[in-house]
């Protein structure tokens, strides 16, 4: 979902006058204190592009069917990779690392690694450097942030593990929650009834019959996928008690991970999880406030500049040997001679 208020009438985007944009570290530090709402914590992400969506990658170009194929090949071709991680929330992180598309988004703590994500690609092939940027602040109430051991990121995480179809039903469920569609299952049996009552014909009593089944086979569907869901959950935590709130299916809800990634640590990271719904809107969701901060193309390379000089670049923001090795190389003028570069 792209903005309502942006313009793509020439290469130069022409925003409202109440859209922020900042083309310093120092704007963008005054910016963040002054729209960062006092209502639960705030959380931030860096987008290259100013109107990409905020959309878990297992839910882009196709994936969302074969998420439960993506998970279950991921691990078979690499166990290794995963035979530390207890829970399925833990290979979702470690998956989401490899960029193997999962329902997990990025998000920090630390505003400046958020600049940092909305400029960092500058250079690149596709020139995002010809794009403005944007970083979203989102706050987001205490009862949507979770551990990552808590029982609701259990059940969320191993949604990976159903098929689509599976899914889809614990959604047609979850838009109410369990008792409320107790509640509709009985006012439309009523509704039916009544109406069979006053006109007595063979119609309504079919369309009742059909409406029975169907409710009946939604409830039925229902209750085996969460017994199927409840098995795979099981595997993680023997003990869970089969008490799952469906309407957390359809929310999104703010992970604290466990510190034991290298990469975690230094993004202070922390990850949105989302259940059926597949998109958080720029308006927001329930318990998430947003706003953003636009970047324009022109200053990425001078506000890379900045955060360099406050040592965030590639290699502390992935500490890792390779981006290292990146930085040390960009920094030395290597003369050339008859043996050529190294």
């Amino acid at each position: 979902m792209k903005h309502p208020h942006l313009s793509h009438a020439s290469s130069v985007v022409t925003y409202s006058a109440n859209t922020r944009v900042a083309t310093t570290v120092q704007e963008f530090i005054a910016l963040v204190e002054n729209l960062s709402p006092k209502n639960g914590e705030v959380f931030f992400r860096g987008h290259e592009i100013y109107d990409w969506n905020l959309q878990p990658s297992v839910y882009r170009n196709g994936f969302k069917e074969f998420e439960c194929d993506i998970y279950n090949e991921a691990l078979a071709m690499c166990p290794t990779d995963f035979q530390d991680d207890a829970s399925a929330f833990e290979k979702l992180v470690r998956m989401q690392h490899y960029k193997v598309p999962t329902r997990i988004l990025d998000i920090t703590s630390n505003p400046l690694i958020a600049l940092y994500f909305a400029c960092e690609e500058y250079d690149k092939i596709d020139r995002t450097a010809d794009k403005d940027g944007a970083i979203v602040l989102m706050a987001i109430k205490d009862e949507l942030i979770k551990p990552f051991n808590g029982d609701t990121v259990s059940c969320l995480s191993n949604l990976a593990r159903l098929s689509e179809a599976e899914r889809e039903e614990l959604h047609v469920v979850g838009e109410c929650g369990r008792k409320d569609f107790e509640t509709e299952i009985n006012r439309y049996q009523t509704e039916w009834d009544n109406r069979f009552r006053t006109q007595g014909s063979l119609m309504n009593v079919e369309a009742i019959n059909t409406h029975r089944k169907n409710r009946l086979k939604i409830v039925k569907a229902f209750n085996e996928n969460t017994r199927r869901l409840l098995h795979f959950i099981r595997e993680e935590k023997s003990y869970f008690e089969p008490l799952m709130d469906p309407r957390d299916f359809n929310k999104v809800f703010c992970i604290r991970p466990k510190m034991s990634n290298q990469r975690v640590i230094a993004q202070s990271g922390a990850f949105l999880l989302f259940g059926i719904l597949d998109e958080l809107c720029y308006t927001g969701h329930s318990g998430i406030e947003t706003n953003r901060i636009i970047i324009r193309s022109s200053s990425k390379k001078p506000i890379l500049q900045q955060l360099e000089r406050l040592n965030i670049n590639k290699a502390t923001v992935f500490p890792q040997m390779e981006s290292t090795a990146e930085i040390i190389r960009s920094k030395i003028r290597r003369p050339k001679n008859r043996f050529g570069e190294m």
